[in-house]
């Protein structure tokens, strides 16, 4: 076959609810736009590539259908992001893609290969894996393998050598300015329509998921924090803004479900972001995640006048010493006076708790 050599895949694994959450639970799991994919097609898209993405899971497709459409778009490069849970169902894929075009580069990003690159990278249909931040890796593994260099001077991949031997380059530094970065590729969505939370977590359709920061400066010890770090970066008041005026214009966007993993740490920020939404005069339903200890009662008024209807907030554990042991550094009087505070106000709340 003639594969584009400017061409690259982006493939998101199919994997059933029953495989996510070991259970049938119906619709319950909803589904939420696979953001880190539709970033790097966005930015690859800067550089001249030409981009398509697959997302499997959302839209119920078998191995049989990805190849059909990986043969429609002749790419040399597939590009597969995949978490722990879905692995199994990432390297299934892979086998599928090199039994049927041994020819195309394969690449593993997501949070599996970045937690547990050795691992990973053992099973030989991953040719390379991008590990944490892809945007700037990626493009440089591209460039390098578009114009033959040398892969050992591209900084945040694992690959293996001539010799079978797996070598994991130095680590690539965070990316610092967010704003820097395009929007996610929203326009290569077939179905916006797709993308809902699961039904307690949403007002109103049509709604999207938004990332507005990468990296969380916590400590918490259970935390797995190998993709964003715990560098905190955040997008600006202006630039957020931006974006929700562009989902409202171009997909009649109503609510955002913003996924930061702490979105309240920065009050000034939305203070800015929600004066600019007045101005163009947008409203919005949204939801967020928080920690109990970045909020208080007056800033919880001020997000309720401004669309905010539900927030989770991460508890973890109903013992003190747990928390102490864990690094959550709250305080159960904390959480119960937060969680009073939003009851009060009629914003609806989440704990997420660890069991067992």
């Amino acid at each position: 076959m003639n594969f584009n050599r400017r061409n690259i895949y982006f493939l998101y694994p199919p994997i059933s609810k029953f495989e996510r959450y070991s259970s049938e639970i119906g619709n319950a799991g909803g589904e939420q736009i696979p953001l880190g994919i539709y970033y790097l097609a966005s930015y690859l898209r800067q550089f001249n590539y030409n981009v398509k993405v697959c997302d499997a899971e959302s839209n119920k497709m078998n191995s049989a259908r990805i190849i059909e459409d990986i043969n429609k778009f002749q790419p040399a490069y597939v590009g597969i992001s995949s978490t722990t849970v879905a692995f199994h169902r990432a390297l299934e894929a892979a086998k599928e893609i090199k039994n049927n075009f041994p020819e195309i580069i394969t690449i593993l990003g997501g949070p599996h290969v970045s937690a547990n690159p050795e691992h990973a990278m053992q099973y030989k249909e991953f040719d390379f894996g991008v590990l944490h931040e892809g945007e700037y890796t990626l493009v440089d593994l591209l460039d390098s393998l578009y114009n033959g260099k040398e892969h050992l001077n591209v900084k945040g991949i694992i690959f293996r050598n001539k010799d079978g031997k797996i070598i994991q380059n130095p680590k690539r530094e965070y990316i610092e300015d967010l704003d820097s970065l395009p929007f996610p590729a929203y326009d290569l969505i077939e179905d916006i329509s797709l993308y809902t939370p699961d039904p307690s977590n949403y007002k109103t359709l049509p709604v999207i998921n938004m990332m507005t920061s990468r990296g969380c400066p916590n400590q918490c010890t259970f935390c797995d924090n190998n993709i964003f770090g715990r560098k905190y970066r955040q997008r600006s008041a202006e630039n957020i803004a931006a974006e929700i005026k562009y989902l409202r214009k171009n997909f009649g966007v109503r609510e955002i479900a913003f996924v930061d993993d702490t979105f309240l740490i920065d009050k000034k920020r939305l203070y800015k972001l929600f004066e600019i939404l007045e101005e163009e005069k947008i409203s919005i339903f949204w939801t967020c995640l928080s920690r109990i200890n970045n909020t208080d009662y007056e800033f919880l008024k001020f997000l309720k006048s401004k669309g905010c209807w539900h927030i989770s907030f991460g508890i973890e554990s109903g013992d003190e010493n747990i928390l102490k042991l864990i690094k959550k550094n709250i305080s159960l009087d904390k959480a119960v006076e937060v969680i009073n505070w939003c009851k009060k106000l009629k914003i609806k709340t989440k704990g997420f708790f660890i069991l067992g």
